[in-house]
């Protein structure tokens, strides 16, 4: 097997793989783990579907691709995992497919993109630069167009509920909001 997600109680006896995702001698090479609920949400590649959201309750029936955002082999490639009240939101990043900001309930029929085509291709959620606010909203830095650059940005998790808050220095000169 190559890497994969495993389960360990910290000893020797109590540490075990939880599923071969990419089955043989691929490697799943899961990353970007949140916890939420007593579930592990992650991004993971089983070789049929690319780079996807992934969840597990630390059982291999109980370990399973939440959606395929990127239908095909191509990647959604979610570079965080921001969980906010009930629901996640997920950064991808992937070249090869649509990117941008997604919001999932932990459900294949509950995760849809709430980003436009070409609009912030590339939200930055990252630990650094973006916060769970109360209601399940979500403050993060994302760019728009070369226009604006780098600014905050705000999301309810719906299409019209995630726009830019305030461009904060005015002109195609990018903010680079970080740190906050």
């Amino acid at each position: 097997h190559g890497a994969e997600l495993w389960l360990t109680d910290g000893s020797a006896l109590g540490t075990r793989p939880v599923r071969d995702i990419y089955p043989g001698y691929g490697s799943s090479e899961p990353s970007t783990f949140i916890a939420v609920s007593g579930q592990l949400f992650f991004a993971a590649d089983d070789g049929a579907h690319g780079r996807e959201l992934w969840r597990s309750d630390g059982t291999e029936k109980g370990t399973y691709m939440v959606a395929d955002a990127s239908p095909g082999t191509t990647s959604c490639a979610p570079i965080a995992i921001v969980p906010a009240d009930d629901r996640l939101f997920i950064g991808c990043s992937a070249y090869e497919a649509p990117q941008g900001l997604w919001v999932s309930d932990g459900t294949a029929a509950g995760t849809l993109r709430i980003s436009d085509q070409g609009l912030w291709s590339r939200p930055q959620l990252k630990s650094r630069n973006s916060i769970a606010l109360p209601g399940g909203r979500l403050l993060f830095a994302g760019t728009e167009t070369p226009d604006y650059g780098t600014e905050l940005w705000i999301s309810d998790g719906t299409v019209p509920g995630t726009h830019r808050l305030v461009d904060l220095l005015p002109g195609p000169d990018p903010s680079e909001p970080a740190n906050f």
